[in-house]
């Protein structure tokens, strides 16, 4: 799947418990590396709505049921985010911080197992 042709609204996922992951991971993070994500979550909706958003700040992840990645860099730090797409929304569910080139597969499944409950809840 390629990056969404259409303008994209950000929100966050929230789980049974009532918490929000991606909003929680954010306020863990440093200052310069929360602003970076911060600005990167932006820079996403503004191009989004012009038709292109570099992979450098979002891609699909590949062999993932429809999983997508934002994508920042704050010095050492890599901070993530994972999501999915519901139409025009970009449903946040979590994040970490990325320590080798690969996705773990554990933080995948995280995202999977939160669309599936996004879905069913949906219906």
């Amino acid at each position: 799947m390629s990056i969404p042709s259409h303008a994209l609204q950000i929100e966050f996922y929230t789980a049974d418990t009532g918490n929000q992951p991606a909003q929680d991971f954010m306020r863990t993070l440093p200052p310069k590396a929360r602003a970076k994500l911060a600005w990167t979550l932006a820079a996403i909706e503004s191009l989004s709505s012009r038709g292109h958003v570099p992979a450098t700040y979002f891609k699909k992840l590949t062999a993932t049921q429809d999983i997508w990645e934002v994508r920042a860099s704050a010095g050492h730090l890599e901070p993530r985010l994972l999501g999915f797409l519901d139409g025009p929304l970009l449903m946040l569910t979590h994040g970490f911080l990325k320590k080798s080139s690969k996705t773990p597969p554990h933080e995948i499944e995280v995202a999977e197992y939160h669309r599936k409950r996004y879905f069913r809840r949906k219906a």
